[in-house]
């Protein structure tokens, strides 16, 4: 009976850190899960990533615009001239195969039916999307070619 009291009061100090360390970060994340976002708010990290934390979902929806445009800007406005298939204009002809495919399929016809097919709610995150986008565009023109 000794050795088995003698044992356990060895493995209880091992044993003892981690439930005090695992206690004190649910503590701390629990904490910080129960504040509510005030204003929105962009963190990057160091790879670079944005963490967005918004006081609503729109307002995250804008931010991600925001950040993307930030982050990948001229692609962004690549991509979306092609979406619309008006990329040889804007780029030139070596994008006229693309933009014939792509009025050919009817693809922005597409995107607005898809667009009017979502439910309110969601637009209004679409749209708020767009108002990041167009939102950098305007603050940091020189930047995005």
């Amino acid at each position: 009976m000794r050795y088995l009291l003698r044992v356990f009061r060895r493995k209880v100090f091992r044993i003892l850190p981690f439930i005090l360390g695992l206690i004190f970060a649910l503590v701390v994340v629990c904490q910080n899960g129960a504040i509510l976002a005030t204003s929105t708010e962009i963190l990057w990290d160091t790879y670079g990533v944005p963490h967005i934390f918004g006081k609503d979902t729109q307002s995250a929806f804008q931010a991600f615009g925001w950040a993307q445009m930030q982050s990948h800007g001229n692609l962004v406005l690549r991509l979306y001239g092609q979406a619309r298939g008006r990329a040889a204009e804007y780029w030139g002809e070596k994008y006229l195969e693309s933009d014939r495919w792509v009025l050919t399929m009817g693809v922005p016809n597409r995107a607005r039916s898809w667009y009017k097919l979502q439910s309110p709610a969601f637009r209004n995150y679409l749209d708020a999307f767009a108002a990041g986008i167009n939102a950098y565009s305007g603050y940091q023109s020189s930047e995005v070619q």
